[in-house]
């Protein structure tokens, strides 16, 4: 009987440890599988994508941020994160890197120093990364190139501009056009010239905010200027 128990024993030993062994193997399978869809998700994607340690070194630098930067991937993993920057983008980068140790994400605006030496305005949307006990480990972020939008906003922002100009220069000029209107009528509802003169100077100080305004009438027989309001 002893015998027989053992053997029935080792039977469900060996089936147990059989079907544990599958499930590892599918486990690791699974896990393969996953492992290359993410990689392909990453290496198609139309952002740049990068996955940096706690020492902020770079891990993952995927072939969209190889165009935007012209910097190889074998060239900055493990390389320290400040690389891909502008000088004047390193002190908000800090602050973000400091933000994602707190277990902050945050979307934010930085320059790519691009190798050739052009500088790529980007938006960067970064994460904390951290392990099953709640340590820190790194971040990931997505990297946008933003020249088309900042191209634009440049444009309207100056088009904008433009027709601001225009607006104010057509406003002094219906301005003026009143001005020249109100007078008109001043000067027909009288016929005595200094009483003209006098309601001209007045109504250009009024209209335009002048502290001083004289009014000169030009003699071209005696070739002489005289002054006969102000």
């Amino acid at each position: 009987l002893d015998e027989i128990f053992l053997r029935i024993l080792q039977y469900y030993n060996e089936r147990d440890y059989r079907a544990f062994t599958r499930k590892q193997q599918q486990q690791s399978q699974l896990i393969k599988t996953y492992e290359a869809r993410f990689k392909t998700l990453v290496e198609t994607m139309n952002e740049g994508f990068t996955v940096i340690d706690n020492r902020e070194n770079f891990v993952i630098f995927n072939k969209r941020l190889e165009e935007m930067s012209g910097h190889l991937r074998e060239d900055m993993v493990g390389k320290h994160i400040s690389r891909l920057y502008t000088t004047d983008s390193q002190q908000q980068l800090q602050t973000q890197l400091i933000k994602r140790q707190r277990g902050e994400s945050s979307s934010y605006h930085l320059h790519i120093q691009h190798k050739d030496g052009t500088v790529i305005p980007a938006r960067i949307s970064a994460a904390p990364l951290r392990d099953e006990q709640g340590n820190h480990t790194g971040s990931f972020a997505i990297i946008t190139d933003i020249r088309d939008q900042v191209e634009n906003e440049t444009i309207l922002r100056q088009r904008s501009d433009e027709i601001s100009r225009l607006l104010e220069i057509e406003k002094k000029r219906s301005d003026h056009f009143a001005t020249i209107n109100r007078v008109a009528q001043m000067a027909l509802s009288t016929l005595e010239p200094n009483e003209i003169f006098r309601r001209i100077v007045h109504e250009v100080q009024e209209s335009f905010g002048y502290q001083h305004v004289s009014f000169y009438v030009v003699d071209d027989e005696e070739n002489q200027v005289t002054m006969q309001a102000r």
